[in-house]
């Protein structure tokens, strides 16, 4: 069993006061889209050898700045990678349903409604054909919250904003090829 530890906050040394207006700051949004927040410390720093820098006026607080370029979040590695994720946490919230076909015979927007109703679709839903299907795309434009594509242009952004994923065999078919 490992040792307590106590810890007595009044008897730690002061290393530095913080502007407030600095403390809410979010690294990670400065590293996504770039911008200028604190240099990272020092091993030393960080050990307790070395001192940081005292700060007595704002002026002084641009030396101890450091500006982070934005992220790269255009390669597709990364994108593959996104849609991988979504799709996953999709998966295990249960809301993929996979059907056999997604046919109809003419363009109803009431039928394509009966046909989502079956499914058990309530709210947003992304309906992944395999090639565009004019009259699947002609009967789901009037539903509102549904979208339709295919699954080589299925995005993350369209996959998080819907509740459901409803998709064709063939179409998943079609992604487990293209993003395995």
């Amino acid at each position: 069993m490992a040792a307590t530890v106590k810890l007595n906050p009044s008897a730690l040394k002061e290393l530095r006061k913080v502007n407030p207006c600095l403390m809410s700051y979010n690294i990670e949004m400065t590293e996504v889209t770039g911008g200028t927040f604190w240099k990272e410390y020092t091993p030393a720093q960080i050990a307790g050898t070395e001192e940081f820098p005292p700060i007595k006026d704002l002026r002084e607080m641009a030396g101890l700045m450091q500006v982070y370029p934005p992220i790269d979040l255009s390669g597709e590695k990364v994108r593959r990678l996104a849609l991988k994720s979504v799709l996953s946490a999709k998966a295990a919230e249960g809301r993929i349903i996979v059907v056999d076909s997604i046919a109809m015979d003419a363009i109803k927007t009431k039928a394509f409604r009966g046909f989502l109703d079956a499914v058990q679709c309530d709210g947003k839903a992304v309906v992944v054909t395999p090639e565009v299907n004019e009259t699947v795309v002609k009967s789901a434009r009037n539903i509102p919250g549904v979208l339709t594509t295919t699954a080589k242009l299925l995005n993350v952004y369209d996959i998080l904003n819907a509740k459901y994923l409803v998709i064709d065999q063939a179409a998943l078919a079609t992604i487990e090829e293209v993003y395995a």
